[in-house]
């Protein structure tokens, strides 16, 4: 805490100092989910698009999810989360002016963990909304976003017509 303390005076902007609590935070590290994600939270909250503090909610989901508990993947209020750090980071349109390439793979980013987890109306409403206006090699190329928004239309029909 005490690191953390100095490096945020040094530089209240510090999007790495943020990303090293969070990780010493994780239960990888003896710390708990619990923390790791409250200090997430703290981030979203404090964090700026131009600091990208707030992506560090979602660095801790995803490293959960990945190394503690896969079967959180698709967990409604950890996708809130994922959508609320997303949105604040693009809702500071002047980033298409002067951080436009980070704005772009910030809408890939989005993308993929909309398809990822299984958010096929979030990932369609998504694609609606950025049209091809995304950093496509990021996503993985037109052919492979087309695949996407096939198969998560694909999917939503199914979740309709089921029994």
């Amino acid at each position: 805490e005490q690191w953390f303390s100095r490096a945020m005076l040094a530089n209240p902007d510090s999007y790495a100092a943020c990303k090293a609590k969070a990780f010493a935070l994780s239960p990888q590290w003896h710390g708990n989910a619990v923390d790791a994600l409250a200090f997430g939270a703290q981030c979203l909250a404090k964090g700026t698009a131009r600091n990208r503090i707030p992506l560090v909610l979602v660095d801790v989901i995803h490293n959960l999810v990945i190394f503690i508990d896969p079967s959180k993947r698709g967990d409604p209020g950890l996708w809130k989360d994922i959508h609320d750090a997303y949105e604040k980071m693009l809702d500071d349109k002047s980033r298409l002016v002067d951080d436009k390439a980070q704005y772009l793979a910030d809408r890939s980013d989005y993308l993929t963990f909309a398809y990822n987890w299984g958010q096929w109306q979030a990932f369609l409403d998504l694609s609606r909304r950025f049209g091809n206006d995304i950093d496509m090699p990021r996503l993985g190329g037109k052919d492979l976003y087309a695949f996407y928004k096939r198969k998560a239309a694909e999917a939503l029909a199914g979740a309709t017509t089921a029994p």
